[in-house]
């Protein structure tokens, strides 16, 4: 992963990226994930932190989790899990800022970078693609490193 050396950007424009404003995202995101209502109150129920740090040097977000087996179906969602986001995060402007948000809560429901992984994202934030290639165009820094 290269640091995160933000290049000079334009003049940052609307409200700024904060703490809460990430983890009103990150519940307003879940919310989209494809789940049933059981396991996504078994989700909320389970979750354990969400927030800002300064120990993602090289990366601007980071989902851990511990996962079971939850439901009828045996679908896998965490158990315990903990989103934290890069403080340098709040220097971007919110529609790439967005993309680490959807990016951290969509491996709440798939942990690997696979396909189905990628056809989430786009899923759950519509122009997904497009507004990775402009903040990595911008930042100089990858949304993954294994895409």
């Amino acid at each position: 992963f290269p640091s995160h050396d933000i290049r000079p950007m334009e003049e940052v424009t609307g409200e700024p990226v904060t703490e809460s404003w990430l983890i009103e995202k990150t519940w307003e995101y879940i919310d989209k994930l494809p789940l049933s209502s059981y396991n996504l109150a078994e989700l909320k129920k389970e979750y354990k932190n969400i927030g800002v740090s300064n120990r993602q040097k090289k990366i601007w977000g980071m989902c851990m989790r511990e996962g079971s087996k939850i439901g009828e179906n045996y679908f896998h969602i965490p158990v315990n899990w903990t989103i934290h986001y890069s403080r340098d995060l709040m220097k971007l402007p919110r529609e790439y800022a967005i993309t680490t948000v959807a990016h951290e809560v969509c491996h709440l429901y798939h942990p690997d970078h696979s396909s189905a992984f990628w056809s989430l994202c786009e899923k759950v934030l519509p122009g997904y693609f497009e507004l990775v290639k402009k903040k990595e165009g911008k930042t100089g820094v990858s949304e993954a490193s294994d895409k």
